[in-house]
């Protein structure tokens, strides 16, 4: 005798992740209430980009932008490089479409980023320097 089996619920749903989060002072660290859409985006953007791929244990190995390895790199070498890798740490939201306005400016020992990251709630302009 084969037992019947009943299974309640077979229909399931995809949803988008929200952009709702806690909203961080950059400046000071702090969390300071709550943020969604645009500015929590322009914060996702920030946070992965100063976070060194595959080295928290609290995040995915996914999570992040590989830069440790370009370290003592000559800077044309970096600036190409930099592109091709934040291109690849964006794939990992869904929310990120594209890169556009790239720029790279050098000075003795920092590298200056310039670009647009076009979202789904729109585009937002990044200055960061690495």
């Amino acid at each position: 005798m084969t037992p019947e089996v009943k299974i309640l619920n077979t229909g399931y749903s995809v949803s988008e992740e929200t952009s709702d989060t806690y909203k961080m002072n950059m400046e000071s660290l702090n969390i300071e209430g709550l943020c969604s859409q645009n500015k929590a985006m322009e914060q996702a953007i920030y946070k992965l980009i100063m976070t060194e791929n595959n080295t928290y244990v609290i995040y995915d190995k996914s999570y992040g932008i590989k830069l440790k390895d370009l370290y003592g790199k000559s800077v044309s070498y970096v600036a190409a490089m930099i592109k091709l890798r934040l291109e690849e740490a964006f794939k990992q939201d869904s929310r990120i479409r594209r890169i556009e306005n790239f720029a790279v400016s050098t000075g003795k020992s920092k590298i200056i980023l310039e670009f647009s990251v076009v979202t789904i709630y729109g585009t937002i302009d990044i200055k960061q320097e690495i």
